[in-house]
């Protein structure tokens, strides 16, 4: 399944008229199964939306597809089980709906079994449906045949899986385990199948997860640069990881290791490894902005890696960065001597996997460029500690006057040192915060040419030989805390700005934590313009970017759902003007923390918690106390009021945080009236977001593995096995043969992701591996991905249950979530595959899928052409008299020579698309640049699939259809699988090669025939011409759609006669019989039954104006079948509902005229449409 379905109320006239006008011309219909695009031997719906097969099963000689249906549009929408039955898995038989949304919610993708032992208790090989129900939750329900699938009721205790671990939790695909005796369920779990079983498919069991690789971490960025950091630091050390970049959508960027970094993640060195440019960089990173210090270009070996090993050494100013232990890049830079681990994504997916670091030393400092001014300095792994028994100072390249300095000092009894502060750069002038560990005092010095000047001392209490001592400076003011505590303070106006360092008399001192903070001065107990009722941005200040500005200071009250219900005329509308797509972040004015602790304010928008959030800042060091995003209330613009608890942080000076990173849909926060003092009790469940807030102060270790990260923006998750290159989808574990092993079978755990694959957008992935019944274990390293298939339009594909012979069957969508809703035909939308077999091949490095369509198929081919042994130069076509839009090629040759060699089709009118052998590249493509559609930027134009040839040959079975081409490569050993919409009159073919011959074994081109047969809908009326919306045959009859108003006219004219009809309105609006009308119906009567306001009505349009003749009202239902007739004799009209007269009325302005058919804001189906004169 794809998304959660948006009711959506259209809302109609109250009449149930107010018509557009027809279009002034119409061309007739085409046929049954003869639209522009129709596929001709691929299965497709009749007349609406199809996506993922569901509930596939074989008995009794039948082939069941259930599948997931729209029946109201050819739109993603409430999703029903539609239903079609082959005895061959070649022709089709269409059934009715099978499973329709109920109080439970839609019917998502689901599975059947036949139960042969009565296990659930629904009869004797009654055929059970296990599908996810969605509604407020994904649950999992049960529907039951004993009627060979014909009729379905579902089970009165559904759900039986009513407790979802988290929000996307669907698709169950059941099966019978012979040795455990039990029914198992994969279930997809947004990145992970989740593995249950059952001894009646009611009663439910988990056993276990497989997936999440545990330890890693994945981040997806497009179009961004993001880091996490560690909270972990380093000095001198040995940093790496292994890195997999991979391409999305057509995007590929860099991944790489931070380090040395501040918390800010605005300063630091990285090593990336850059696959969009093909090179490994050393950055250093100022103030947020970027400079290369050292580069080098990627091995092609590198480039084509599953993952790069990134190793980074670092001792003093000297940098060494490693790739697969190789050296490449070492470059010196005295910038930044310690800080944060971490990890960057930019512009791209990577995966980070076994990333750990060893520190030789560790001095935990955001100041730079320290120098030793006197004595000797040693960083260790427990901080700074001089080396000399005299004076030592170490000074940074800080020049700063006003500010908040501070350091943890470790000392003996002997131990005397402490923060030098406004120095000059010899540390002979300046002031001095000195602490005597002996002592037990605290010193205020002045500085000046070397002597010292006692401006304050007081004893102190320090245990443990450890101390927090903290320096503040504002103008001439000067204060000294110990252990949080103000001991001393003093006036003084000789130095206002000088450097920052540390001293120590003698060796017995060590200083850790040396940080520079912000002052923050004396703040109200209130932030300024708190609901913005200012109109403007005025006291809130613009941190970065141009997500906030006075723009998005809105006085609306209402957005497309309704009121926001903000508080006041203004409040900050992210999305005011300038939509999802610029980021940034706003902060209030500072205050101080007061009365109960208790914050409150509106949140409403985008929910991202990463890239959206309101957060309590401490003014001082800028860290993130707490964060709330719109995590309760997901996507939606109302605003809703949100608590927290900050008490803990009563009487700290700090500030609100508004932060939108995200761009694209829903890429907006929106936020209103802030209440920052509150007295009274603080309520006992504030809705603190429960992942936020700063988090443990992690203890600092000297090496170890590093699995903890604080991401800076983008989406950072667990990575995966195989791909997450979006959510995971559609699960299947199945038993597949071996190849020329008789008897042995492999596992193998089947997911389709919704994004990502290597054509872009929507694919499917496979692993291969052992299951016990309770667990499945992977073959293969996590960062190895097997794809089923390297196009564009394969997704959601799963076996039939049940199935007669060795070989699993499968059927997949063909089509893909980037464009599905967009793609070119009517009255319908997608097909599936062919059913294929599936096979595993024992290779080198492990198993592999292969895939052959239904040997059935054959019997569709018809006039062949072939050729055998020809060599074929650039500009030669052996096809030249070849044409068809449906069609079977097999072919095998080489192309060594070539640059490359292949087929075209559908060419003619400069469209054409290729498939194709690169032997450089050793690639199997299909290159549809030219196919006659713009599938957009997400996915890309040329897909390819890595083939080697075998003796320099490539052996191909293409399968053309009309909007479709499905390429198996060298016996099945990889699949690509495309639509492509060229126009109906580019028919032609060729067999093309560039820069050099190819030499062909054979060519072979079978014209294929159609699967469908007659029209079922039944009529005595001819030559219909739809005028507009949308209108096919169904087995229930000429269905028609639209979201107004639309005619479908016949060629049959009369004068007096009976018209009559059977109607269903599948949903609230109206259809009509029309008659008497001209073939543009702009004049003409018709008679409609309206379900959305329950009355018959006779309407007569003259030159498009329309005229209600006569209503009655009737209680008439959605869904249900009516029998409608109309006589008309002279300028009498009668109406008649199952046989009973509703209308009669009289009018004379036409007296003859066409008979034709309408439907009004509704999908409506008429059947038995027959007129008598």
């Amino acid at each position: 399944m794809k998304k959660l379905f948006r009711k959506i109320i259209i809302c109609g006239a109250a009449l149930g008229v107010g018509f557009a006008p027809p279009s002034s011309s119409a061309a007739a219909e085409q046929g049954y199964y003869m639209e522009n695009h129709r596929n001709q031997f691929h299965f497709s719906p009749e007349a609406s939306w199809m996506n993922d097969p569901n509930g596939m099963v074989y008995y009794e000689g039948e082939y069941h597809l259930f599948y997931q249906n729209n029946p109201f549009d050819t739109r993603w929408g409430p999703m029903h089980w539609g239903h079609a039955v082959s005895k061959d898995l070649v022709h089709w038989e269409h059934y009715p709906i099978a499973l329709s949304p109920d109080e439970n919610g839609a019917i998502f993708s689901g599975s059947a079994v036949i139960d042969y032992n009565n296990t659930a208790g629904f009869g004797k090989e009654a055929m059970v449906a296990i599908f996810t129900h969605e509604g407020n939750k994904q649950v999992q329900s049960l529907a039951y045949s004993n009627d060979r699938g014909r009729t379905w009721k579902k089970y009165e205790g559904n759900p039986v899986m009513p407790d979802p671990p988290i929000r996307d939790w669907r698709d169950p695909k059941v099966f019978w385990h012979e040795e455990s005796g039990k029914w198992v369920m994969a279930l997809a779990a947004k990145n992970s199948v989740m593995i249950y079983s059952s001894p009646d498919l009611k009663k439910w069991t988990y056993e276990s997860t497989f997936g999440p690789d545990e330890g890693s971490v994945q981040a997806t960025s497009l179009g961004q640069r993001t880091l996490a950091l560690s909270p972990q630091t380093g000095s001198d050390f040995e940093y790496k990881g292994t890195i997999s970049v991979r391409e999305k959508n057509t995007r590929v960027g860099a991944g790489g290791l931070l380090f040395r970094f501040d918390a800010e993640g605005k300063n630091g060195y990285t090593a990336e490894a850059d696959l969009r440019n093909g090179q490994l960089l050393l950055k250093r990173i100022n103030d947020g902005k970027e400079e290369v210090l050292k580069q080098v270009r990627l091995s092609d070996s590198l480039m084509k890696a599953d993952a790069i090993e990134l190793k980074v050494r670092a001792e003093k100013e000297n940098i060494r960065v490693y790739a697969d232990g190789v050296l490449l890049l070492e470059a010196s830079d005295p910038s930044f001597e310690n800080g944060y681990f971490g990890l960057v994504n930019d512009s791209a997916l990577s995966v980070f996997r076994d990333v750990s670091f060893k520190n030789q030393s560790n001095f935990q400092t955001n100041l730079t460029r320290w120098q030793e001014v006197s004595g000797a300095w040693k960083k260790t792994l427990f901080g700074m500690k001089p080396k000399n028994k005299g004076t030592n100072v170490y000074l940074s390249s800080a020049s700063e006057s006003q500010f908040s300095y501070s350091a943890k000092l470790a000392f003996n009894t002997k131990g005397i040192g402490g923060l030098l502060f406004r120095a000059d750069e010899a540390g002979k002038n300046g002031y001095l915060a000195e602490l005597d560990g002996g002592r037990r005092i605290i010193k205020l010095i002045r500085i000046e040419g070397g002597k010292q000047q006692v401006l304050g001392i007081k004893a102190i209490s320090v245990q443990n030989g450890t101390a927090d001592l903290n320096v503040e400076a504002d103008g001439a003011e000067l204060s000294v805390m110990v252990n949080g505590e103000k001991v001393l303070a003093h006036r003084d106006s000789r130095f206002t700005a000088g450097a920052l360092g540390i001293v120590s008399q003698g060796e017995n001192m060590t200083f850790q934590n040396v940080r520079k903070q912000s002052f923050v001065g004396e703040v109200p107990e209130y932030i300024e313009n708190p609901d913005f009722e200012k109109g403007t941005l005025e006291g809130w200040t613009p941190l970065e970017g141009t997500a906030f500005t006075d723009k998005q200071v809105s006085p609306a009250d209402t957005y497309w759902g309704g009121p926001f219900d903000h508080q006041g005329r203004y409040h900050l509308w992210g999305a005011a003007e300038t939509g999802d797509d610029p980021t940034g972040s706003v902060r209030s004015s500072y205050f101080k923390l007061s009365g109960s602790g208790e914050i409150n304010f509106l949140i409403g928008g985008g929910n991202d918690r990463e890239n959206l959030h309101v957060s309590l800042v401490r003014a001082s060091d800028n860290r993130e106390l707490i964060r709330s995003h719109n995590y309760r209330f997901n996507d939606d613009e109302k605003y809703r009021r949100v608590v927290w608890d900050a008490s803990s942080y009563l009487g700290e000076k700090v500030y609100i945080k508004i932060t939108d990173r995200k761009s694209g849909g829903w890429g907006h926060i929106n936020a209103d009236d802030f209440h920052v003092y509150n007295e009274g009790p603080v309520p006992e469940k504030p809705e603190n977001d429960p992942n936020a807030g700063p988090g443990p102060l992690y203890e600092q270790k000297s090496s170890g593995a590093l699995t903890v990260w604080n991401p800076l923006g983008g989406e950072w998750t667990t990575a995966t096995e195989g791909s997450y290159g979006g959510i995971w989808e559609c699960p299947e574990l199945i038993q597949i043969p071996v190849e020329g092993e008789p008897g042995k079978k492999k596992w193998v755990m089947m997911v389709s992701i919704n994004d990502g694959a290597p054509a872009g957008g929507s694919g499917m992935q496979y692993f291969t591996g052992d299951f016990d019944g309770k667990t499945f274990t992977n073959d293969h390293p996590p960062e190895k991905i097997l794809w089923a298939d390297y196009g564009a339009d394969f997704y959601a594909a799963v076996t039939w249950n049940n199935t007669p012979g060795e070989k699993p069957i499968w059927l997949g969508w063909m089509s893909n979530w980037q464009y599905a809703n967009d793609t070119p035909t009517s009255p319908w939308k997608s097909s599936m595959t062919v059913p294929r077999e599936l096979v595993m091949s024992k290779e080198s490095d492990g198993y592999r899928l292969k895939q052959a369509p239904v040997a059935q198929l054959q019997n569709l081919r018809e006039n062949k052409v072939e050729y055998i042994n020809k060599e074929i130069a650039p500009g030669e076509n052996l096809l030249e008299n070849v044409t068809g839009d449906t069609a079977e090629i097999e072919t095998e040759f080489a192309a060594a020579g070539a640059e490359e060699a292949g087929i075209k089709v559908r060419t003619g009118g400069g469209q054409y698309t290729k498939i194709g052998y690169n032997p450089e590249k050793q690639t199997v493509f299909i290159d549809r640049t030219h196919s006659g559609f713009d599938f957009g930027p997400n996915v890309r134009k040329v897909h390819e699939a890595p083939v080697k040839a075998e003796n320099e040959k490539i052996k191909l079975k293409i399968l053309l259809d009309r909007s479709s081409i499905e390429v198996f490569v060298n016996d099945g050993e990889k699949v690509l699988t495309d639509q492509l919409f060229a126009n109906p009159e580019s028919q032609g073919m060729e067999f093309y090669t560039v820069n050099g011959k190819a030499q062909i074994d054979y060519l072979r081109v079978f014209d294929v025939k159609g699967i469908w047969g007659e029209s079922p809908f039944r009529t005595n009326l001819t030559d219909f011409k739809p005028l507009d919306g949308q209108w096919g045959d169904t087995i229930a009859g000429k269905l028609g759609r639209s979201s107004a108003d639309s005619f479908n006219i016949s060629g049959t004219k009369a004068k007096d006669f009976t018209y009559s009809a059977k109607i269903r309105v599948l949903n609230e609006g109206a259809g009509a019989l029309v008659f008497r009308a001209d073939r543009s119906a702009n004049n003409g009567y018709f008679v409609n039954i309206d379900t959305k306001h329950n009355v018959m009505k006779l309407m007569k349009r003259s030159n498009g104006s329309i005229q209600i003749l006569k209503e009655e009202p009737h209680p008439f239902e959605s869904n249900k079948e009516y029998e409608v007739k109309v006589t008309a004799r002279g300028d009498e009209i009668q109406a008649f509902v199952n046989g009973s007269a509703i209308i009669k009325a009289f009018d004379s302005e036409f007296a003859e005229g066409y008979a034709g058919l309408n439907v009004w804001n509704a999908t409506a189906v008429f059947q038995d449409v027959r007129l008598e004169q």
